[in-house]
């Protein structure tokens, strides 16, 4: 009857060391399997904001180098209106200057 028992008894300790090592296999591989799920919606995260930050800097090219070719043919566009004056012209108009200058009364 004692015997019995002990058998019984060492029998519910294997199962019961049996359930508690499947426990720790299937906590392992719970862990496991949360942890690859982390990495992954991570590295998911940052390549969608990777992706939205370099659209954004295209975009911000864009419009750079749209302003950029705008300021050039203004640049070309005031250069071309742009008038020259050699020295006789330029004598010419600072004396009509000094002229008006000189006829106003102070």
């Amino acid at each position: 009857m004692k015997s019995d028992v002990v058998d019984e008894i060492l029998k519910v300790e294997a199962e019961a060391k049996t359930v508690v090592e499947k426990a720790n296999s299937d906590a392992k591989d719970c862990i496991t399997q949360a942890q690859l799920k982390a990495k992954e919606l991570i590295k998911d995260s940052v390549e969608k904001v990777r992706n939205e930050y370099s659209a954004t800097l295209d975009n911000a090219k864009q419009v750079y180098q749209k302003e950029l070719e705008e300021y050039k043919e203004s640049k070309l566009k005031l250069e071309e209106k742009k008038m020259s004056f050699d020295n006789g012209e330029l004598e010419k108009a600072a004396n009509e200057i000094v002229d008006l200058i000189c006829k106003v009364a102070l």
